[in-house]
């Protein structure tokens, strides 16, 4: 998401920039929440682990996807990591900012590789 709002801090603004812009997957990498849950357990490791609490009462419940349509036309967006990498480098951001550490010098280093995956393609 940071690589996709330099991009679009790099473009300069336009007519088009009075719509939200959505920086995510493609329709084909879409992934259920419990799919996300799951990884970022993964990531954690240690026994993390997740429950399925259900609630009928939010809308979103049952599917909620964005459209990264207008961004992968306009920009040319599209995802640089797959679920499993950017659960990894989400859960280190996290490990390391509760630890007290140096999470800039992270995120610098987590902006370069992920602009480095991006221009090197799928």
């Amino acid at each position: 998401m940071v690589r996709g709002t330099l991009v679009l801090a790099e473009r300069g603004s336009s007519d088009d920039d009075e719509i939200a812009w959505n920086l995510g997957p493609d329709v084909r990498s879409v992934h259920a929440v419990s799919e996300v849950a799951a990884a970022a357990a993964r990531a954690w490791g240690g026994g993390a682990s997740w429950r399925h609490e259900p609630d009928a009462s939010i809308p979103e419940s049952r599917a909620l996807v964005l459209s990264s349509e207008k961004a992968a036309h306009l920009l040319g967006w599209r995802c640089a990591w797959d679920l499993e990498t950017a659960m990894r480098q989400t859960v280190e951001w996290y490990r390391l900012a509760r630890e007290g550490g140096d999470v800039g010098s992270l995120t610098h280093r987590q902006i370069d590789a992920n602009e480095s995956d991006a221009r090197r393609g799928p």
